[in-house]
């Protein structure tokens, strides 16, 4: 922190009283070396493109990323959160819900849309990765059983595409 930064941080907290003052943080030299080193392979991570995994090669800007994983994570939070048979939200997670619920309205104001594909019929061509397919007695058309990772859309650009299992008829005359 440059000395001008100092000044105004010790100016801002002179405005409460000394009990409500926060003290200026204690960093040791190791500390900040860490940490400098750590943001160094932050900013070389995010200007490398990604070789695979969870990205796909359209996210190809740190911001994409962000949403992307931020994105992940969140829907397999929510998914956590929420009981398959019924689908509604488990007992005692109704307030962390409404929280969550919150952070992707922000994310869907920000561009950022999150797919969950589960109950939809499976089409052949879509923009969606079957990982598995598992017959299903009683089933007269393929139906996507669970979404394992999300499609994600950022600003209409399609930066991840979705892994699904997919639910198949045992007798293929139906398909």
């Amino acid at each position: 922190m440059n000395s001008l930064n100092k000044i105004f941080s010790w100016l801002r907290q002179q405005r409460f009283p000394e009990e409500f003052r926060i003290q200026e943080p204690y960093w040791e030299e190791s500390w900040l070396a860490q940490l400098e080193t750590l943001y160094g392979d932050l900013v070389k991570a995010s200007e490398e493109k990604p070789t695979g995994g969870v990205y796909n090669t359209e996210a190809d800007n740190i911001d994409d990323k962000l949403y992307l994983n931020l994105g992940t994570g969140l829907f397999r939070i929510r998914k956590s959160m929420i009981d398959p048979e019924s689908n509604k939200v488990r007992d005692g997670y109704s307030r962390a819900m409404r929280h969550l619920e919150s952070v992707l309205d922000v994310l869907e104001e920000k561009g950022v849309k999150i797919m969950d594909h589960t109950g939809e019929e499976w089409v052949d061509g879509r923009s969606i990765s079957a990982i598995a397919f598992q017959p299903m007695v009683g089933y007269t058309k393929e139906i996507i059983l669970e979404t394992i990772r999300p499609s994600i859309f950022v600003e209409k650009k399609h930066v991840q595409q979705a892994q699904v299992i997919v639910g198949t008829p045992t007798d293929k005359s139906h398909v």
